[in-house]
């Protein structure tokens, strides 16, 4: 009974408010402003970098776990909680820009294994490298420390 009497107190409180005032309050707004702020800008640069935020997640993440274990398609569907699909369409562009090859496995030829070509290991250090300004900028705004 608490549980309706607060989600009811809330809706009353809400349903008063100006809509700015809502959204001041709001957590999910200021996620929603969060990511605009930082993640939109990102993906622009990775747009004018020649790729998307999916083919980038891909390519470090097999830059990361490539180097200790064998990467598939299935290994990056898991990790990265991406459907086959957009994991299919990253690693479609990766193979066209030539940052990564895809291939029978060694103990099951019928598994796709993803190794990194020479530039995709350069393009993942790029990356890394622009991820980390990324975050740093977050963790200034935010005001938080390592």
């Amino acid at each position: 009974m608490q549980i309706v009497d607060f989600i009811n107190q809330k809706l009353q409180f809400h349903s008063s408010m100006k809509f700015q005032e809502f959204m001041d309050r709001s957590v999910l707004m200021a996620v929603y402003k969060s990511y605009w702020n930082h993640l939109a800008p990102l993906q622009k640069t990775l747009k004018k970098s020649g790729l998307n935020l999916n083919e980038s997640l891909v390519l470090l993440a097999v830059f990361f776990e490539g180097s200790s274990e064998v990467v598939t398609p299935k290994k990056l569907v898991e990790t990265l909680g991406l459907t086959k699909d957009q994991i299919s369409h990253a690693l479609k562009g990766l193979i066209d820009q030539n940052y990564i090859n895809v291939g029978a496995g060694l103990s099951d030829r019928r598994q796709r294994q993803v190794k990194l070509r020479p530039s995709g290991k350069t393009k993942a250090s790029q990356l890394v490298s622009l991820f980390e300004s990324a975050e740093q900028r977050l963790e200034d705004e935010l005001g938080i420390e390592k």
